[in-house]
C-alpha cells in the first residue's frame, strides 16, 4: 500500500499504525509518500515498510514496489 502521509480524513502514520495492528492486515507491506519535511519528523517512529518522498522519480517507484513485493514472495512483473 502506498500511503500519503497528508491524508484528509486521518493521518499517515495513524493510518498504517492502525493497519500494523489489526491481525488481518498487519503483514499488508506499506509504503509512506510524502514531502521530505514531513517525513523527517516521523521517520523514526513510522511504522510503513519503506519511505519515499515527493516528488519521486517513477523508477525509484518501481524499485520500491518490487523490493516489497519480493519480501512476500512474489514479484509483480
Amino acid at each position: 500500500v502506498l500511503m500519503d502521509m497528508t491524508l484528509p480524513l486521518l493521518d499517515g502514520v495513524s493510518a498504517i499504525a492502525h493497519l500494523k495492528q489489526d491481525p488481518e492486515t498487519q503483514r499488508i507491506r506499506t509504503i509512506a509518500v510524502g514531502e521530505p519535511r514531513a517525513l523527517r519528523g516521523v521517520a523514526a517512529t513510522l511504522p510503513a515498510d519503506g519511505v519515499l518522498c515527493k516528488p519521486f522519480d517513477p523508477d525509484t517507484l518501481v524499485a520500491l514496489v518490487m523490493v516489497e513485493s519480493r519480501h512476500l514472495g512474489a514479484v509483480p512483473w
